[in-house]
């Protein structure tokens, strides 16, 4: 299910979504035909000791103006955002079987260039991504207590 969609000025379109416990980004040319697509998956469905599900969900996604695509959404447990089979980048939510955001960048070729996660013991949630001219990542979202950690490096 597609939950985030947004154009290049070109007319290419990028979607991310979920399928399941992890969550996709695509790019599509002016004609509709795949150009790339991206599955994060590495370590969803899992079963946590809490009994919870490790899951990733794209939520939004945007653009800079080199083409660089720029995912938000929510995750939980231990995931790897690094779509290389060959290459990881794990990321562990803190609030173990409580939500933590992320905020994943790829490169206009939809290679893997770096995530990063905030959040804190309770649900913390990304909804919208936003790049300016000058290249600042905005992210929009919730948080569950008073000890997040909004530094997603």
């Amino acid at each position: 299910m597609a939950t985030g969609i947004t154009a290049d000025a070109a007319g290419n379109v990028y979607a991310t979504g979920s399928e399941g416990n992890r969550f996709f980004v695509a790019k599509y040319s002016t004609d509709g035909a795949a150009v790339w697509t991206q599955v994060v998956s590495g370590g969803t469905g899992r079963i946590l000791p809490s009994g919870s599900i490790s899951a990733a969900l794209g939520e939004d996604l945007a653009l800079d103006a080199s083409g660089n695509v720029y995912v938000a959404g929510t995750y939980r447990g231990k995931i790897d955002f690094n779509p290389n089979p060959k290459k990881t980048n794990t990321l562990t939510s803190v609030g173990g079987s409580n939500l933590d955001a992320f905020v994943l960048k790829l490169n206009a070729s939809g290679a893997y260039v770096w995530a990063g996660s905030m959040g804190g013991p309770d649900d913390d949630n990304a909804r919208e991504v936003a790049v300016d001219g000058t290249g600042n990542v905005h992210v929009f979202g919730t948080f569950g207590s008073n000890t997040n950690d909004f530094d997603p490096g």
